[in-house]
């Protein structure tokens, strides 16, 4: 990174990396990439393609954190004029990037043929975004080629994802690119994609779901065609199941030994911010999926209402806000119709919310 800071050697870094997005750009990845095929090779096992893509990534990731460290200093009061990534040529680096894995998504593979290190530098790419100006409307065409291969490439029930994969890093790409499609995701890969994240999530650890997994189905909530695609597909059951396998010995376990909040109770919680945005997304138009949702609270209820009533610590706090949105939520979608007969067994295992929450009298 020292290098960066010398404006000659800077320039000829950038130069290079633009060159590099180019060339990945026109030089079809060979099919040994994927990581579905069996184990990752190395390097040199790779072929040219490979190491061109790692060589972005570590340009790139020079490149970015200089530009941090330049803006930080300019914010300090900094005199000496330090060397910058021009926003020019960081759109310029993203369209380029974007385009690399565009066109490696014309292979029988799709965006799964794509190496890691290529996914990993368009993600970091648009993490800077406020470096990079409107860049994420540039990769928005990514979007439905990403939700094809992720849907054609999902590994199998039951096996884990290694931090870092292909699989993880275009989960986590689709989260970041999401908002900018929202309801304009086509139906075809809005059902592909739903159903292979919904195939994962009995599948994964709670580190899994939180690096992934739950970011994206959130991001995919949110829009209601997207939200009514996944409750279709039998999201709530999922949901349910995910729960109960996050409980220990029938309790959620908050923090660790060290102090620290728990994978599992960070899981807790995005599983509850799902939930929450489909119903949110849907509005009135969900109470078709009520009966579900009573199913999940009365699968949980202990640690929902121990969840709902508060505890004073940070996790406490976030479990509480999760927790009454969601019935806030499902109370929405309840329409003019009172919604009692769904939500009974919640009202009777969450006595601390008032029947106005759960209860939306009749107009």
């Amino acid at each position: 990174m020292l290098a960066c800071w010398q404006p000659h050697a800077a320039e000829a870094m950038r130069a290079i990396a633009l060159h590099l997005a180019s060339a990945l750009h026109s030089t079809p990845p060979p099919p040994s990439h994927s990581t579905f095929k069996g184990p990752r090779p190395d390097a040199r096992g790779g072929g040219a393609h490979a190491e061109a893509a790692a060589l972005l990534l570590s340009l790139l990731h020079a490149l970015l954190a200089a530009a941090r460290e330049a803006a930080l200093y300019d914010t300090a009061g900094g005199g000496a004029r330090l060397p910058r990534l021009p926003v020019a040529e960081a759109e310029e680096l993203l369209r380029r990037t974007a385009g690399a894995l565009l066109y490696c998504s014309s292979s029988p593979l799709g965006t799964a043929a794509a190496p890691p290190p290529l996914l990993a530098s368009l993600l970091l790419l648009l993490d800077h975004g406020d470096l990079l100006g409107g860049a994420p409307g540039a990769a928005a065409a990514l979007v439905p080629p990403l939700c094809m291969g992720l849907g054609g490439a999902a590994p199998a029930s039951g096996g884990a994802q290694r931090p870092g994969g292909a699989w993880e890093l275009q989960l986590q790409l689709l989260a970041r690119l999401l908002p900018t499609l929202g309801a304009e995701l086509p139906a075809a890969p809005r059902e592909r994609l739903g159903a292979a994240l919904l195939s994962q999530l009995a599948a994964g650890t709670p580190a899994a779901l939180n690096r992934a997994l739950l970011p994206t189905l959130l991001a995919l909530s949110r829009a209601p065609p997207c939200a009514r695609t996944l409750l279709s597909a039998g999201l709530l059951p999922r949901l349910s199941a995910a729960l109960e396998s996050l409980l220990k010995d029938g309790a959620l376990p908050r923090y660790d030994l060290q102090g620290e909040r728990t994978a599992a109770h960070e899981a807790w919680c995005g599983v509850l911010a799902v939930t929450t945005a489909a119903f949110e997304a849907l509005g009135e138009t969900a109470a078709a999926f009520l009966p579900q949702a009573a199913v999940l609270l009365e699968r949980v209820h202990t640690p929902l209402a121990a969840g709902g009533a508060g505890e004073c610590s940070l996790a406490g706090v976030l479990e509480q806000a999760a927790t009454l949105r969601l019935l806030a939520a499902l109370s929405g979608a309840g329409g003019s119709a009172p919604i009692a007969p769904h939500l009974a067994a919640a009202r009777t295992a969450l006595p601390f919310v008032s029947g106005s929450l759960l209860l939306k009298a009749p107009e």
